[in-house]
């Protein structure tokens, strides 16, 4: 031992002695190499140089094959000997037999040090020793209460990684007994105890839902957080975001542990200076806010002329376009028919629908007779067959002759009947006989019978870039805003490569996947090759379980246009179609005799219809205790399809998602359970029953009949298991 830490000491000694004095900013951690001064306990943790130093070298101290003496470090460590190979940064992943010796102010924090890229580690042992360095520059070993100024605290942490048992770390620093600084040098080994090689890493195990390898998060990325919502930049989208722009870019990002996991680990960052305001609060007041702004832009014939006229300009070959689709906006669609005459137009469903509905609210038509009228125009589906209305008339001429077969009984099906005639003449039945005929929908590519067309994709599009324009702007920042937002979603993009963040790639784009050490193992030149491979490559047919299974919603709304954010979205889309299943049979729904305000509603699981009570003034629906969706949600397909019957879908959400319903887990675990669970079933008594009132008696053997057994679970249908561990609810 002392002749192989001479030889260390020896190989390394004349650089050290050559080696220039450190300036001021590398003084700001005590340092070990004068054993004979007091230490100084003044300590300044800047996490700014993880996210700002220039590109850190790692050099690797020593090789060694088993775990390492503590004194043999120490006795490096006060010699400096390590300051020749200190590493700036951490690796990102391990797979030899391998030593550093970091500089925690390089690295920000010493907890920076254990972010190494393989996922979890278990701590398998802690041993404190204290150390009192002598004139000489050797050291002995005291105890703490012999602690003096030149006293020092070696800490010595071992590790196992749950990936790879195989595979262990050790940590040792020395800090001050008095003030708990850690000195600015940290040694970290590590070693197989058998062959070496790559490693596998695993998921973290806290979650059965989580499937990608588990990365720790720095230190100092979380320092970072809070220290962007301290500046109340709350949204964690945009700290997200913000955080990898300060590093440069994905593509020169140092590794996982130096941006948040996702946004959710943002949100859970406890920071008691901000507090996360609910999004629908957000999005409304982001929306009266854009309200005000609006009155700047002229809705005229002149100003929607200006972005066509100019795509025709850049790109005269769009003048062989063959469709476009607008929201019924009548300058707007002149505009883009004068400049491409040749093109179709198609008009938005969901646009159309909207303002035939909101005129009916506005005559005073509501409940059933305001369906009757909506179902004669868009028509409605009833055992899976498609019942035709106007806009499913194959041919002018049939349109023309079905709203004449219509005219009699609207003017009599209501007071204000012919108001909404003579409206739906002027205003809608051209639109709709031109531009949302069902040969029209099939010629431009919606299948036949032909899908409706809507504008959710573009009203996408435009919520997106709504979020960042909450204040008036020019034209600079808004081309300004625009670039940090795509930005932003290429981010998310490189990150869904990697299986971080929010998003994941579709199962048709999962051959571009790369695992994450690699990528961090990468340059920022290779990182952008694989960003580019996934840009290049071709589209394929949608293919999406959520898509499909919303697809069979025949309510008036879907999932998605409730904008329920309390459930779930896959539950939401369970509920919205099994309401549409009911809503299929006009038997499933039966009003109770005698009640205007009982009815009952099928259940296709339990085969048991529910009863729901209703209120059509004020839209507030109840189904019965038993129903379990209800219970735990305050919603439920039987409330959703009595609703959709009465022509109420709409005000019944509206008035939902007003009551700001809150789902817990402990909501739903106790539906069904008995209200005396873990109470006795008979009341206490006065006197306790003790040895003294009880006669013990030994027993050899348990009864083996079954059909005595069979009886006492009828009669208690409980099963009792001993279960080891902690318990929790």
């Amino acid at each position: 031992y002392n002749e192989e830490l001479s030889v260390v000491k020896r190989e390394l000694s004349f650089s050290f002695r050559e080696s220039p004095s450190p300036s001021s900013s590398e003084t700001s951690l005590p340092s070990l190499a004068s054993p004979k001064r007091k230490i100084e306990t003044k300590y300044t943790t800047n996490t700014e140089e993880i996210f700002y130093h220039d590109e850190p070298l790692l050099p690797i101290f020593r090789e060694f094959k088993e775990g390492v003496k503590t004194r043999y470090i120490v006795d490096i460590l006060l010699e400096s000997a390590g300051k020749r190979y200190l590493a700036r940064s951490v690796p990102n992943y391990i797979d030899q037999n391998v030593s550093f010796i970091y500089s925690i102010r390089h690295t920000g924090h010493w907890k920076n040090c254990l972010c190494d890229g393989m996922g979890v580690w278990h701590q398998t042992g802690k041993e404190t020793k204290f150390i009192s360095v002598e004139e000489s520059g050797g050291f002995v070993y005291v105890n703490d209460d012999q602690a003096t100024e030149t006293t020092m605290k070696v800490v010595r942490r071992k590790y196992v990684n749950k990936s790879n048992q195989h595979l262990h770390r050790i940590v040792i620093h020395m800090e001050d007994p008095r003030s708990g600084v850690i000195f600015n040098e940290m040694f970290v080994q590590y070693y197989f105890d058998s062959s070496t090689g790559p490693t596998k890493i695993e998921p973290h195990g806290n979650s059965t839902k989580a499937k990608n390898p588990y990365q720790r998060t720095s230190h100092s990325t979380f320092a970072k957080i809070k220290e962007f919502r301290e500046e109340n930049k709350t949204k964690p989208k945009q700290i997200f975001n913000d955080i990898i722009s300060e590093q440069g870019g994905l593509e020169h990002v140092k590794g996982s542990s130096s941006i948040p996991r996702n946004r959710k680990q943002i949100y859970n960052v406890n920071n008691n200076n901000c507090k996360f305001i609910d999004p629908v609060v957000e999005c409304s007041d982001l929306a009266k806010e854009q309200e005000k702004n609006m009155s700047q832009f002229r809705k005229t014939f002149d100003s929607y002329f200006k972005l066509p006229s100019t795509l025709l300009q850049e790109s005269p070959k769009l003048i062989d376009l063959k469709v476009f689709g607008t929201d019924g906006d009548v300058n707007l669609s002149s505009a883009f028919q004068a400049c491409f005459p040749n093109s179709k137009h198609l008009l938005c469903d969901i646009h159309m629908f909207d303002n035939i509905e909101r005129k009916l609210v506005k005559l005073g038509i509501s409940g059933k007779l305001k369906k009757e009228y909506i179902n004669d125009i868009f028509g409605y589906v009833e055992e899976d067959i498609k019942i035709p209305g106007l806009v499913d008339s194959l041919s002018a001429e049939e349109f023309t002759s079905n709203l004449n077969n219509l005219t009699a009984n609207w003017r009599e099906r209501h007071t204000k009947g012919n108001d909404f005639l003579e409206y739906f003449v002027e205003y809608k039945a051209d639109t709709i006989r031109n531009s949302m005929s069902p040969e029209l929908r099939s010629i431009c590519g919606l299948g036949f019978p032909p899908k409706t067309y809507t504008q959710n994709p573009n009203e996408c599009i435009n919520k997106v870039i709504k979020e960042d324009l909450t204040s008036k702007c020019d034209a600079f920042d808004f081309a300004k805003k625009m670039e940090i937002k795509v930005k932003q979603q290429e981010n998310e993009v490189k990150l869904a490569l990697i299986g971080k963040g929010e998003y994941t790639l579709k199962p048709e784009y999962s051959h571009l996947k790369i695992e994450e050490n690699l990528y961090w193992r990468k340059t920022s030149t290779q990182r952008e090759a694989v960003f580019k491979k996934l840009l290049l490559a071709p589209l394929t047919a949608r293919v999406s379980g959520d898509d499909a299974r919303e697809k069979e919603n025949i309510l008036s709304m879907s999932p998605s246009d409730s904008n329920i954010d309390n459930i779930p979205y896959r539950i939401l889309v369970d509920i919205f179609n099994d309401a549409s299943q009911i809503s299929t049979k006009k038997g499933n729904i039966i009003q109770s005799p005698g009640c205007t305000d009982i009815f009952y509603v099928a259940d296709y699981k339990s085969k048991k219809a529910k009863e729901v009570a209703v209120n059509f003034k004020s839209w507030n629906i109840k189904c019965e205790k038993v129903c379990f969706r209800f219970n735990a949600y305050s919603i439920c397909e039987h409330t959703l399809a009595l609703a959709e019957s009465h022509g109420g879908l709409r005000d019944y959400l509206a008035k939902y998602k007003l009551k700001k319903n809150r789902v817990t887990v402990t909501k739903i675990s106790n539906f069904g359970l008995s209200k005396t669970r873990g109470k006795k079933v008979s009341s206490a008594t006065q006197k306790r029953k003790g040895s003294a009132n009880k006669k013990s008696s030994e027993v050899n053997d348990y009864r083996q009949d079954t059909e005595v057994q069979r009886h006492n679970l009828t009669k208690q249908p409980f099963h009792l298991t001993f279960i080891a561990g902690i318990i929790r609810k």
